[in-house]
């Protein structure tokens, strides 16, 4: 089968859209599922495409092989740098495989832009969270209005200065004078062995900042 530019270029925007919206869709699952095994799969038609048209590149091959991982360890690692950076290594190896450089940037910006709508439909208009990621992080309130009741306040660690046994992504514990508590940051995360201060106590929720 012969792959002329016509083709290849119907063929970006039916992979990377398509690829787009799987993978976004990714996030509103709380475990690894279809819609992430198509992206890759996805993915995978669109190296193997190129890799047919232009010749085999070793460089950018071990490039979409690192970005993988690195997106991969920023599901279990959250500290954000990786993730970022994986997405980047993937995106410049989006466009260098592609002879045609102005084209599939601008196929990778509408499907950026379709991304974002799609994220957005599913907050905003189906109502979903996005649970790949919640799983990382505390995103559930304990309120009286769901059956919970909250243990008198302790005010007394108002303003006190903790330190981190574990991370805060953002929930995790920390110690003063041999106590431990369970404290939650204000969205940042904190890698242990920092000193935190302590700006809100509401019921047993202890929020802290770092110093």
């Amino acid at each position: 089968m012969v792959l002329n530019d016509t083709l290849i270029f119907y063929l970006d925007i039916i992979i990377l859209f398509l690829m787009s919206i799987f993978s976004c869709q990714q996030l509103f699952y709380s475990k690894f599922n279809c819609c992430g095994i198509f992206s890759i799969l996805l993915l995978s038609i669109y190296i193997a495409i190129h890799t047919y048209k232009s010749g085999i590149n070793i460089f950018i091959f071990i490039a979409f092989i690192c970005a993988i991982i690195l997106i991969i360890l920023e599901m279990f690692l959250p500290v954000g740098i990786m993730g970022v950076l994986g997405t980047i290594i993937l995106l410049y190896s989006l466009v260098s495989l592609n002879e045609e450089v102005s084209r599939i940037i601008f196929i990778i910006t509408i499907s950026i832009i379709l991304f974002v709508a799609w994220y957005l439909f599913n907050i905003y208009i189906l109502k979903n969270k996005p649970l790949f990621l919640c799983r990382l992080i505390l995103e559930y309130n304990f309120t009286t209005d769901k059956g919970y009741v909250a243990k008198e306040s302790n005010k007394s660690i108002l303003n006190k200065k903790l330190l981190s046994l574990t991370d805060l992504r953002p929930s995790g514990i920390a110690i003063l004078e041999n106590q431990k508590y369970d404290v939650v940051t204000e969205g940042e995360y904190i890698e242990k062995n920092n000193y935190v201060i302590v700006t809100k106590v509401e019921g047993m929720r202890i929020v802290v900042r770092k110093i």
